[in-house]
């Protein structure tokens, strides 16, 4: 099992996360994860982060966040092309930064943190349906990229 570094002071993650931070979670996600071929990759790649890379992958799932909201409210189906669209940004921002993401992986990756009650508060803090929304939309994604 590989243990997963951050080279940030807990200061510098309080900054770039505000209460969220990555620490306090490791033990729970390793528990999960720490025998997989996708935690040990994310482990790898993460020594080389530094507080420009976080505050980059910060800045991009806040502006996907924002998005989401937007098409949420808007009234937007979770299986249409703006919805799928979405998740299918966070999937390759998953895949950019983290590790290797296939659709069936994405959909297990957000089935799993929205089962996690902190993960589901945080996204209904957001916006009350996102986290359904959230769960139906990567369905769709998964189900567009099959027929594809």
């Amino acid at each position: 099992m590989t243990s997963m570094v951050f080279l940030l002071s807990r200061a510098e993650q309080h900054d770039i996360f505000g209460d969220f931070l990555p620490h306090s979670y490791l033990d729970e996600a390793e528990a999960k994860w720490g025998d997989t071929a996708s935690w040990a990759e994310t482990a790898e790649r993460v020594l080389e982060y530094g507080i420009v890379e976080w505050q980059e992958i910060r800045a991009e799932q806040e502006d996907w966040e924002v998005r989401c909201v937007r098409v949420i409210t808007s009234g937007a189906a979770p299986d249409g092309a703006e919805a799928m669209d979405l998740m299918e940004e966070q999937r390759l921002m998953v895949e950019k930064w983290f590790h290797p993401c296939s659709h069936a992986h994405h959909v297990m990756l957000v089935t799993t943190l929205l089962d996690d009650a902190s993960f589901r508060a945080r996204y209904e803090g957001l916006t009350h349906t996102m986290p359904g929304f959230l769960r139906d939309a990567v369905k769709a994604n998964a189900a567009r990229a099959e027929r594809e």
